[in-house]
């Protein structure tokens, strides 16, 4: 008797350990004793999966998406609105940012929303940056004296709305594209001069999205030909101008053009898309 009780007590004890995989919580729901994550298998630029298994039964297992990690060594901040965190902003840390930098979507499974200000600040060895889609604000300053970066490269589906002055001061590229999406291109608060002394710009593409802008937003770039703007007269006519000038101030023998999907019939600066995508005036 006595050898059947403690039988019965050891049974009693091991049940809860080899029925805790597959059980349900009393919500009729499969429940696992799950260990950590395991290795990822992404990237600086592409998305990879990663694994966890139950440690109650090996043969359960399950994946999940991990996120591009970014160039190594950028360092990211909270963001919170009045009451809740949003996101990060992220800055050059400790990253090299010799040759092309690649800024992740997510950290810490999170969205990467901002570019901080003076986030790479006179980094002059940067050539290239990869801004992802999340990003919603570039910061005033954040790529101030990158005066070899020559390409800005915005993801797919930019989720960008504001630029804030300064961000590209005395950057080094020729040709610059603001992502459609895009609505602040001034402020009242900070000198809009975004582009400010980019010497070697020649083209840029304005959205039609924006609906403010800085008078000053070209300010001692002198080598710009090329406005592309992606409305039409009346379109650019409505933007809120801000700053010390009531219209926006262009170098001596730049052009503004608007755009039109089709060859043009009446008088004046016209632009379309031709087959590589590349701004084209009509």
């Amino acid at each position: 008797m006595k050898k059947l009780l403690i039988a019965f007590v050891i049974c009693f004890a091991l049940a809860p350990i080899l029925v805790a995989c597959g059980t349900d919580n009393g919500n009729n729901e499969h429940t696992h004793n799950w260990g950590t994550w395991g290795d990822s298998t992404a990237t600086i630029t592409q998305d990879g999966i990663e694994t966890r298994v139950c440690l109650d039964d090996s043969t359960h297992s399950e994946t999940r998406i991990s996120y591009a990690t970014g160039t190594p060594g950028l360092f990211f901040s909270e963001r919170w609105d009045a009451l809740n965190f949003i996101g990060y902003a992220v800055s050059k840390g400790t990253a090299d940012t010799s040759g092309t930098v690649y800024i992740p979507k997510y950290y810490n499974r999170e969205p990467v929303i901002e570019i901080s200000i003076d986030a790479f600040v006179d980094s002059t060895d940067l050539e290239s940056v990869v801004v992802p889609a999340s990003i919603t604000t570039i910061r005033q300053g954040a790529f101030a004296g990158c005066s070899n970066l020559a390409s800005v490269v915005f993801e797919q589906d930019s989720q960008l709305e504001t630029i804030i002055g300064t961000a590209f001061f005395r950057c080094g590229f020729e040709n610059f594209t603001i992502p459609d999406g895009v609505k602040n291109l001034g402020t009242t608060a900070i000198a809009a001069r975004q582009f400010d002394e980019c010497a070697n710009l020649k083209t840029i593409v304005i959205p039609k999205s924006v609906l403010n802008i800085g008078s000053e937003i070209f300010w001692q770039s002198p080598n710009l030909e090329k406005v592309f703007y992606g409305g039409d007269e009346s379109d650019w006519n409505s933007i809120i101008i801000q700053g010390g000038f009531p219209s926006v101030k262009l170098p001596d023998g730049a052009v503004l053009y608007f755009y039109s999907t089709s060859e043009p019939t009446t008088p004046g600066n016209f632009w379309y898309y031709n087959n590589d995508n590349v701004p084209t005036v009509w």
